[in-house]
């Protein structure tokens, strides 16, 4: 199977995009973090395959195992310095609990997954 992403500066300004469509990945990322299902997310995207999703998540967790890496994502109001300095207590809450694979969303709605 080819690559379930492509990332072409011709199509989104190399924006990683699915294969085939106009349809960014962290559109799906996005979708998922908000609670909703890859169902949901197919029917509201249907150029992008179950399979597209599948092997790019699978790409991603084998990514993120391989490099032995949690990912922090931290989510102020806006991507000012002066924004990161009240996130700093829950990161530093954050990082010693934080084990292989993890992906963390410190910030406006704080999750670990």
């Amino acid at each position: 199977m080819e690559s379930p992403f492509s990332c072409d500066p011709e199509v989104m300004g190399g924006t990683p995009v699915f294969t085939g469509t106009r349809v960014p990945v962290q559109t799906l990322l996005d979708y998922l973090e908000a609670g909703d299902t890859i169902d949901e997310f197919i029917e509201g995207f249907p150029s992008v395959s179950r399979e597209q999703v599948i092997s790019f998540l699978e790409q991603a967790k084998d990514q993120l195992v391989t490099f032995d890496i949690a990912v922090m994502v931290l989510r102020a109001r806006s991507n000012r310095l002066t924004e990161l300095p009240p996130l700093v207590p829950a990161l530093l809450t954050a990082i010693p609990i934080a084990r292989r694979g993890d992906v963390t969303s410190i910030g406006e709605t704080s999750s670990t997954r």
